[in-house]
């Protein structure tokens, strides 16, 4: 069960960093540019980060309960 844990928590957390990238994608250069030197649009982009986290977090709960329901049947 350990490895299949972890083979979960990767996923997710893999899961986790190509959110993160795909929203850097979606800036401009000006937009990257801003991110680099204010504070507030820095701040900004890192609330919609949590919520690429709180999507992932919630996704692992999904898939750990149906891996541990699986696990006893």
């Amino acid at each position: 069960m350990s490895n299949k844990l972890s083979r979960i928590c990767k996923t997710i957390l893999h899961t986790f960093a190509a959110g993160v990238i795909a929203l850097l994608k979606e800036k401009s250069v000006d937009e990257l540019r801003k991110l680099l030197s204010d504070n507030d649009a820095y701040n900004q982009f890192l609330q919609s980060v949590d919520q690429v986290k709180i999507q992932n977090i919630i996704m692992m709960v999904r898939v750990l309960g149906h891996s541990i329901t699986r696990g006893i049947e």
